[in-house]
């Protein structure tokens, strides 16, 4: 039988029963960290919620791209940004360990930021005057470094604070992801609140300029509590090498076995011929039942990433006054944020602990919370189709009235951009259901080793989410030329349209998700059985000339051996 190698022994996939080679700090120190990465995320999170909060304006108004074009890279970038944390966790799990990896990556971000303003600046007051082409050049480049940053905070930060209290229990851990994203929400409340206030009624030079400082404090916000932080042992080698390294044996050692095993991935145990561990071999299952699991989430993005493109295209042409003041346009998500300010401690502090105090009664599972998380989201762009029947109705009684925006005008409805408020206000409550509830889901019920890799598959989610959404953008422009639904100027077209059509396709995509967390379910349970546990086989036949294994029976595997029933 063939052994496992003594290089591969000394890193296991799946580290159950201990976090070796870590520096444990001391609960209060453990604290300490945890405020300050917490406060590091909510500066990250000011960081890219000011620059995207009026990336279609800027790419509208400034760079000069028409609407369709503002509309696709708005959609392109925040699905980079949330599709390159995938090699944030790989370069973390496997290179340089967490740490290194959000210092690094803060770094790069940092330069990205320092890009925006210098192409906002207004050139014009020195009598210079700065060339469209390269302006694009410089602010592609700035958005691509900051695209890249995102990529190693996002799918390190959350697990490295989750690591600071895991030895705490189960119980700090999902109050760690909780307040993660409370904290996330009010980085993203202020960008929206105040940033996008500066950018549209100040300058985008101003507006750009916070970020590039938030970064910054983000980044000394990791280096300033090192001592106090729980470091994981350093990468010696790569976990998501030795996952693919499994699955191969598993394969080969299928077609040589005398076995019928449960799971393909059985192959690979030692006990059954293969050449890895009983838990390296749990841990690969685990890292792949959750992977399908995740990909329903994408429809959830695609919604979630409308409030910064077509609800944005609606709001610029809606009343944007309150009295004497004036909203910004990309303000309303803002409501977004605040409905996860207020649910996320209502959930903590008094759903929750009934529901645990009455387990016996009732409970949400993850899956079921997650479920309706995704609900909440197509409910809301529902409603944003049905607002904009109305705006559209309206336009057409008054024939509305011209409102500047950024140095251009748009014939908006008097409709005020308030109505928005429940669209964005359902998002924000669906997010707290889905999306903090998923990174709790993937951090509890993957490999130590592969936190950070696994992380990053989840948030790719994100980013194939607004990817479908810019691949719908270009399939309903090509298909309905004759009466466009997203045309330069949206009072022409069918916005509508295209909000139901998100709808139908987030519903399929909630529909797949019900027969898949009862799949998941199941198979996560089996992945918990171990050798000692009791399981059946069957002998398949082989052509053997031992009678006993021509004559296929029923075999009780017991501590790895396969006794004839």
């Amino acid at each position: 039988m063939a052994s496992y190698d003594e290089e591969d022994q000394l890193k296991p996939l799946l580290q159950i029963h201990g976090r070796d080679g870590q520096q444990v700090q001391t609960p209060r120190a453990s604290r300490i960290a945890v405020v300050c990465i917490l406060f590091c995320e909510l500066c990250e999170r000011l960081t890219y919620y000011s620059i995207i909060a009026n990336l279609l304006i800027f790419l509208q108004n400034h760079l000069g791209f028409d609407s369709n074009s503002a509309l696709t890279g708005t959609l392109v970038f925040s699905g980079t940004v949330y599709f390159t944390p995938m090699f944030g966790g790989w370069l973390a799990d496997s290179v340089i360990g967490r740490y290194n990896t959000l210092y690094l990556s803060g770094l790069i971000y940092a330069v990205g930021c320092a890009l925006l303003p210098t192409v906002a600046f207004d050139y014009e007051q020195l009598g210079v005057q700065l060339d469209q082409t390269a302006a694009r050049a410089f602010y592609i480049t700035g958005l691509v470094l900051i695209a890249c940053g995102t990529g190693g905070i996002k799918s390190n930060v959350s697990t490295f604070g989750a690591f600071q209290v895991a030895d705490l229990g189960q119980r700090e851990i999902q109050r760690f992801f909780t307040w993660f994203y409370w904290f996330i929400n009010i980085g993203s409340g202020l960008a929206f609140a105040f940033v996008a206030y500066i950018q549209q009624e100040v300058s985008f030079f101003a507006g750009y300029l916070i970020p590039a400082v938030s970064i910054l404090l983000a980044i000394s916000l990791l280096l300033l509590p090192r001592p106090c932080m729980t470091h994981e042992a350093k990468p010696s080698g790569s976990p998501l090498g030795q996952l693919f390294k499994v699955m191969g044996n598993a394969i080969s050692s299928q077609s040589n076995s005398i076995y019928s095993l449960p799971s393909w991935l059985d192959y690979a145990q030692i006990s059954n011929g293969g050449r890895y561990p009983e838990d390296v071999v749990r841990g690969t299952k685990q890292v792949l039942i959750l992977i399908p699991l995740m990909l329903p989430f994408i429809g959830f993005w695609c919604i979630y990433n409308q409030m910064q493109s077509t609800y944005l295209l609606q709001a610029e042409r809606m009343d944007l006054s309150i009295g004497t003041f004036r909203l910004p346009a990309a303000s309303l998500s803002l409501f977004n944020s605040l409905a996860i300010i207020l649910v996320t401690p209502l959930l903590d502090l008094v759903i929750f602990p009934l529901i645990r105090r009455f387990a016996a009664v009732t409970k949400i599972s993850l899956l079921k919370r997650i479920g309706l998380g995704f609900a909440l989201a197509i409910v809301s762009v529902v409603i944003a189709g049905f607002l904009e029947i109305q705006r559209k109705s309206e336009l057409n009684r008054s024939g509305g009235f011209e409102q500047e925006l950024s140095g251009r005008t748009y014939n908006a409805s008097n409709l005020n951009i308030l109505l928005q408020i429940p669209q964005f206000f359902l998002i924000g409550t669906g997010e707290v259901f889905a999306a903090s509830t998923g990174m709790e889901l993937v951090y509890n019920n993957c490999p130590d080793q592969l936190k950070s890799v696994t992380m990053g598959v989840y948030l790719a989610m994100n980013g194939l989410g607004s990817y479908l959404g810019s691949l719908l953008v270009a399939i309903v422009g090509a298909a309905t030329t004759a009466d466009p639904w997203l045309p330069e100027d949206i009072n022409t077209g069918h916005l509508e349209y295209f909000c139901f059509l998100l709808a139908g396709v987030a519903t399929a995509f909630l529909l797949l998700f019900l027969p898949l967390s009862r799949w998941y379910d199941r198979a996560y349970q089996r992945t918990l059985m171990r050798d000692s546990d009791v399981a059946t086989a069957t002998y398949t036949q082989y052509g053997s000339n031992d009678e006993n294994l021509r004559s296929s029976g029923s075999v009780t595997l017991v501590t790895g051996d396969f006794r004839k029933a």
